[in-house]
């Protein structure tokens, strides 16, 4: 009795043969071809075609990801990655001073170049195959399509710590910001301009740092040449001079926001001329009238204060307490900050550190002029807030009008 097989064409002459020819790779492999309408293979045929599949693929190397630490950024091949580690930007980086940079730059200036397998990480991107003919690829580091940063804090911009006791032109470090100043004066002849208008000297200081951090000379303010790196900018400063600040024009906007100019400063002699005739006539009509008027005595004073300092929202206990309504209980639950005074103790150290250098102040027609944009900045700045605020105070996520509650 023989037995067949017409998907694989065989004929068995044992039932034992037969069943275990069912259970082989090589028939459900020709059954699966006939439902496809195609012929069965023989059996040396299925041998190399699974043969050829099982073998690995020789020559092809393991899809990696070039990665720079230091300057968080990733190649797409060794010659884009060598070019990067010779060119200046990554030079001046890695030999950038610790001090000034972030904790997290601090972490991965540490760590050496690797070669990270992109199937394992996450944010890796794989290496593109490229001919090695291709000479022209990688050369330039410029190249968009060389390298992608990594933005792993969405879209914002190196971080770095401003120390305001370290000095803006040189590496001199000082015990304090006032001294830090003094030094600058002395030995670069930096002065800040309207000092005695000046409310934050920390700010102006770490906001002037931050400027030269990203290549900016305070005179030059952007307009003349950029510069790739700090060393760069302050030895530029120090050879041109330029170790002071550009206070007027469009400069006044970015320093209004550390300044508090009165008001008083701004008027015209003209209007100190009006104000004189009215302080004129105003001491007449009080000579006029001080004959009628009688002198209260201190007793009678006190009780007018009493009067006056009392209303329906307090009550004074005869413990010399004052116990508030219970309406403006919202209002006494607040735990406000006090405003802190350190700032003008400091401006104040540092004014009478430049009035032992000769300082006599900002005066004359141009200190005039200068106030007078300088309150114009404070005003459009004020005015752009409001504006912002107005437009966009109903964009919080759980509104509650704040009435009725």
């Amino acid at each position: 009795m023989t037995l067949t097989c017409l998907y694989c064409e065989l004929t068995f002459k044992d039932p034992e043969l037969h069943r275990e020819h069912y259970k082989t790779e090589w028939h459900r492999y020709n059954l699966k071809r006939k439902l496809a309408d195609l012929p069965p293979l023989s059996r040396e045929e299925f041998d190399k075609r699974t043969s050829s599949k099982a073998s690995p693929s020789k020559g092809k190397d393991k899809k990696v990801s070039l990665h720079c630490e230091i300057c968080n950024k990733h190649f797409s091949s060794e010659n884009a990655l060598t070019n990067h580690l010779k060119s200046k930007k990554h030079l001046d980086k890695e030999n950038y001073p610790v001090s000034n940079l972030d904790v997290k730059q601090q972490v991965l200036k540490e760590k050496s170049l690797s070669t990270i397998s992109s199937t394992d990480e996450k944010n890796h991107f794989p290496l593109v195959e490229k001919d090695d003919d291709c000479s022209d690829c990688g050369d330039d580091d410029e190249d968009d399509g060389e390298w992608e940063s990594c933005d792993e804090s969405d879209g914002d911009e190196e971080r770095f710590i401003v120390d305001t006791n370290d000095c803006l032109f040189c590496d001199h470090q000082s015990d304090s910001s006032e001294g830090n100043v003094s030094h600058m004066s002395k030995n670069h002849s930096f002065f800040i301009p309207f000092i005695e208008s000046l409310t934050d000297l920390d700010g102006l200081i770490g906001f002037l740092a931050a400027k030269i951090h990203y290549g900016i000379c305070l005179w030059c303010n952007g307009k003349g040449k950029w510069f790739e790196s700090i060393k760069s900018v302050k030895q530029h400063m120090i050879d041109t001079g330029h170790c002071k600040m550009l206070f007027e024009g469009e400069a006044l906007e970015d320093y209004a926001r550390f300044y508090k100019i009165k008001e008083d400063v701004n008027d015209t002699r003209e209007d100190s001329d009006e104000s004189d005739i009215d302080n004129k006539d105003e001491i007449e009509k009080c000579d006029k009238t001080k004959d009628n008027i009688k002198v209260a005595t201190v007793f009678e004073m006190k009780k007018i204060q009493e009067l006056l300092a009392s209303s329906d929202y307090e009550l004074k206990l005869p413990s010399k307490v004052t116990i508030g309504h219970r309406t403006l209980a919202v209002y006494f639950k607040q735990n406000l900050k006090p405003l802190s005074s350190d700032s003008k103790h400091k401006v104040r150290r540092v004014l009478e550190q430049y009035k032992a250098l000769g300082y006599t102040g900002a005066t004359g027609p141009a200190a005039l002029k200068i106030a007078r944009d300088m309150s114009y900045a404070q005003k459009k700045r004020q005015q752009y807030y409001l504006k912002l605020s107005m437009k966009k105070n109903k964009f919080q996520p759980h509104f509650r009008p704040q009435i009725m509650f």
